[in-house]
């Protein structure tokens, strides 16, 4: 009686952990076991992340490119990537510039074409490029007149074209999130692993080899435990109710459905008033 004995460790107030009773259930049958500890995580997967981690940072360098920028034009007033000659920050600033130009436009465009509901990344940069470039651009014009930096006029364009880019994009944004409908309707389900044919098919393969008098044994073992936790008020009565009728090997499935089908009842019901 393992998930008897499990169940009974379980008190009032604290969520029940439905996978580890019915692992408990299935103690003796590691087959089961093993199946029911799936995650769909393959081994493969942390490699695949090594891989992309070059890509994510220079996704990240492309998006920070704003504050470089007007850092590098700031030049002694902030951290210059340059020998804080006038002539020189003006020119990497205006080249650093030029890759957020094209980072911010590229991230806009991917928006339009896709069609999605704009998401906080697009508004952060669209805000970043708006705000930095501005900044940079009135230093420019600021350090290039002092200075007598020759062709500030031209240098000064990326930090211009990505602010009034950025600035656009920003208020568009704004604008959509705002008034999109798509906005006011709850954020559609996640699917979970465990809800997919890829999790409950080798579940189901693993029980069938569990001799019959063993499938009595364990249904008898659950059936004792969710009795147990309805009598101590762990669980409601309608909450037992649904725990029974769960097939063998699906008890953490069908409740984690359950569970996730009452809160999109309760999103749609809030978002409607």
């Amino acid at each position: 009686m393992n998930a008897a004995r499990y169940g009974s460790k379980m008190i009032p107030g604290n969520r029940v952990a439905w996978n580890r009773l019915e692992r408990a259930a299935f103690e003796h049958h590691p087959a089961v076991v093993t199946a029911l500890r799936s995650t769909g995580v393959k081994g493969q997967s942390q490699w695949k992340m090594i891989f992309f981690l070059p890509l994510v940072v220079l996704v990240g360098i492309f998006y920070a490119a704003p504050i470089w920028g007007m850092a590098t034009v700031m030049g002694p007033v902030a951290l210059s990537q340059t020998s804080r000659v006038a002539e020189g920050d003006i020119s990497v600033g205006s080249i650093i510039f030029m890759f957020a130009f094209v980072f911010v436009v590229g991230h806009a465009i991917l928006w339009l074409a896709t069609g999605r509901k704009p998401r906080s990344a697009l508004l952060g940069s669209a805000g970043m490029a708006f705000a930095f470039g501005g900044v940079s651009a009135l230093v420019t014009v600021r350090r290039g007149l002092v200075n007598a930096v020759p062709a500030w006029e031209l240098l000064i364009l990326p930090m211009a074209a990505t602010a009034v880019v950025g600035g656009v994009f920003f208020f568009l944004v704004f604008y959509v999130n705002r008034t999109d409908p798509r906005a006011k309707n709850p954020p559609q389900r996640l699917v979970h692993f465990r809800e997919t044919e890829a999790y409950t098919e080798p579940i189901r393969e693993a029980v069938v080899l569990v001799s019959v008098a063993d499938q009595r044994s364990i249904r008898e073992d659950i059936s004792v435990a969710i009795d147990d936790l309805e009598r101590r008020q762990v669980i409601s009565s309608e909450r037992a109710a649904e725990a029974r009728t769960a097939p063998l090997g699906s008890l953490a499935v069908h409740m984690l459905s359950l569970e996730a089908a009452q809160r999109a009842a309760i999103a749609r019901h809030t978002a409607f008033y």
